[in-house]
């Protein structure tokens, strides 16, 4: 990702050869993220790349560097800030997700004090802030999930035909519903390493949770992603007969 320097609203207008007005109105419609502070509004580098590549307008040769060659995401906000006054349905105040600042609201989906009454799969917060970062697991022709913690941000179809669940099902879910319990020790154990920032471990075979209940082996590996920070992927190889 690119460094995250922060730029105001003069300085995104002059680079990007428009008034500030404009630049303004992009905030405004909220299709520029920015910071506001008092009646001052502050871009990030990298949100202001994203919405120019995402408008398809050039950039500006002041931001042009070898490290926006990578895939850019925007920075992080949170659910409440990110529908600011835009109501979307639920009560921010009294969500147990602003209430104790959580940064992934759908880790905290089973509470009954989650206010948000849309499916993670089609909130646009989720695949704003979220998906973009795991979305090339699709990609994987075997089983693959992203994992946080002790909890998914998703996984791929081919994982979820295992479980016997439809894709969507995994955001938010914790790992002991997908782990099995004799395996669920091991994979907490490889989730430490790689936070430890150990040397990667081999494969191991755990057992999946299955729709009918029952235990499939997998071959499993865990590998670090940079982003989001923390992260892990999960790959998954079905060893056959088991």
């Amino acid at each position: 990702m690119a460094t995250q320097q922060t730029i105001s609203v003069p300085e995104a207008a002059e680079l990007c050869g428009v008034s500030r007005g404009t630049i303004n109105n992009w905030i405004q419609a909220k299709r520029l993220v920015a910071r506001r502070t008092g009646r001052v509004y502050t871009i990030h580098t990298t949100d202001l790349l994203v919405f120019l590549d995402a408008m398809g307008k050039p950039i500006p040769a002041g931001l042009e560097n070898e490290k926006f060659t990578h895939p850019l995401f925007r920075s992080f906000q949170h659910c409440w800030d990110y529908f600011g006054d835009h109501h979307h349905g639920g009560n921010c105040e009294a969500c147990v997700v602003s209430k104790n600042n959580l940064a992934a609201c759908f880790a905290a989906k089973k509470s009954n004090r989650l206010t948000s009454p849309k499916a993670c799969h089609t909130c646009s917060y989720y695949h704003t802030m979220f998906f973009p970062r795991i979305r090339f697991i699709l990609q994987l022709g075997i089983p693959a999930a992203a994992c946080n913690g002790l909890y998914f941000w998703g996984a791929n179809r081919r994982w979820a035909e295992i479980c016997g669940v439809q894709p969507e099902a995994f955001i938010g879910m914790d790992i002991e519903n997908v782990i099995h319990s004799d395996s669920l020790s091991t994979v907490i154990s490889l989730l430490k390493k790689r936070e430890m920032e150990e040397d990667l471990p081999p494969p191991v075979e755990v057992g999946v949770k299955t729709g009918a209940g029952a235990k499939r082996a997998l071959s499993l590996s865990v590998l670090p992603l940079d982003e989001p920070a923390g992260a892990s992927l999960l790959l998954g190889g079905l060893l056959r007969g088991r």
